[in-house]
Parts: structure tokens; C-alpha cells; sequence
């Protein structure tokens, strides 16, 4: 019988997969899409004149390469024209406070199986059908979790106290993860974490029923 830990190992990812989490990553150092497609093309030069074949890089091998050229381009501009305005250490500053703040809206406001679509969806772009894949649910039951997502957000955005979704544990551990996985522009740091944050029972692909009654707290 085939061992079933050897079946279940990872594949090893593809460079297109990681050439995309190189320029997700850039675009969220350079805010332009220009810049962070130009970015991400010099880091993958560099890598290859002072590594070998592209097969050969991390993602982890490329952003951190990728980081130190966007800091290079930002210290020689604020050199040649006087009163650039924040350095990348400031907007990096302000990009985490600004993330501070989402992460908790959404920890106060949406259910654990909510909050993972919402980020994936809008964070980091995902396909319904990849999001329906990764919580083990139908296409339309993740539309459905989407919008209900949505209208609790808008709801109860006026709202100073509202229920509590998650214990206190729960609730720092979830916070460090979403905190992780958009500094590190990286929707992987959140997909691992699905089997803790929803047990598996609740990941059951269900057939999606257009009930009026859905809950919201689903």
C-alpha cells in the first residue's frame, strides 16, 4: 500500500507560481504596477547572473533580493531630488498600521470561514473556484460566504461593540497569521493555517442551497 504521508507531501511549486509571488510582492514594495513589474524582472536577472538556471530560486531568494533593490532605487532617488517625501522604512511603517487596522476590523467582524475567503478574494485575488478548492466547499457556497462577508462588514461597520467571534487565544494567533501572510504578500503563510483556524468537519464540501434564511454567522 502507498504510504500515505508520501502522497500527501507537497508538490514542489512551479516557477510561474513563484515569479507571481515575486511581483504580488513587488507591487506591494512599489504601490505601481510598472514599477513592480520592472522590479520583480531585475530581481530574477540578479538571481540568475549570481545563482544559475531560474528553476534553482525561492520565493524567499527573490524577495529578499527583490526588497534590497527597491531599497537601493529608493535611497539613490531621495539622494538626487531633495524633500522625496517618506523613505521605505516610513511607508513601511505606515503600510503595517494600515494592516493593524484591517486585520482587526475583520477579525471583529467576519466568522473564521468568512474572514480566509475575504482575504483571498481581496488581498491576494484569488479565483472563486481556487478559494472552493482550498476550504472544501461548492462554488456558489463560496459566493454566498462572500457576500454574507461583505454585508457584515458594511452592517455592522458603525457597530463599537460587536459580538465576539473568536477567544482571546485565537483571536492573537489569527492576527499574527493574517499580519504575516500580507507584510510577506504571501497567501500560503494563511492557507496553512486553515486546518487550525476550521476544523475539518467544517470543511466538508456541502451542495449550496439558496436559502433566505443563510446565516450570516456561517
Amino acid at each position: 500500500m502507498e504510504n500515505r504521508w508520501n502522497r500527501e507531501q507537497p508538490q514542489p511549486e512551479s516557477f510561474e507560481e513563484t515569479r507571481e509571488k515575486l511581483h504580488r510582492y513587488c507591487l506591494f514594495l512599489t504601490k505601481d504596477q510598472w514599477d513592480g513589474e520592472d522590479l520583480a524582472q531585475e530581481a530574477i536577472l540578479k538571481a540568475v547572473n549570481k545563482y544559475g538556471k531560474e528553476g534553482d530560486f525561492t520565493p524567499a531568494l527573490l524577495k529578499k533580493i527583490a526588497y534590497h533593490l527597491w531599497i537601493d532605487h529608493v535611497r539613490k532617488y531621495e539622494k538626487e531630488f531633495v524633500g522625496y517625501p517618506a523613505s521605505i522604512e516610513k511607508e513601511a511603517e505606515s503600510q503595517k498600521e494600515a494592516d493593524e487596522e484591517l486585520v482587526e476590523k475583520l477579525l471583529s467582524h467576519l466568522t473564521p470561514k468568512q474572514l480566509i475567503s475575504f482575504v483571498l478574494k481581496e488581498a491576494f485575488q484569488y479565483k472563486i473556484s481556487e478559494i472552493a478548492d482550498h476550504l472544501h466547499m461548492s462554488e456558489p457556497a463560496v459566493k454566498a460566504l462572500l457576500n454574507r462577508a461583505r454585508t457584515r462588514l458594511k452592517v455592522l461597520a458603525h457597530v463599537e461593540k460587536p459580538e465576539i467571534l473568536w477567544t482571546a487565544e485565537d483571536h492573537e494567533r489569527v492576527s499574527q497569521i493574517l499580519m504575516n501572510a500580507l507584510t510577506e504578500q504571501d497567501p500560503a503563510i494563511l492557507i496553512q493555517s486553515i486546518p487550525v483556524l476550521i476544523p475539518s468537519s467544517q470543511r466538508t464540501r456541502q451542495p449550496y442551497c439558496a436559502s433566505p434564511v443563510l446565516s450570516m454567522a456561517a
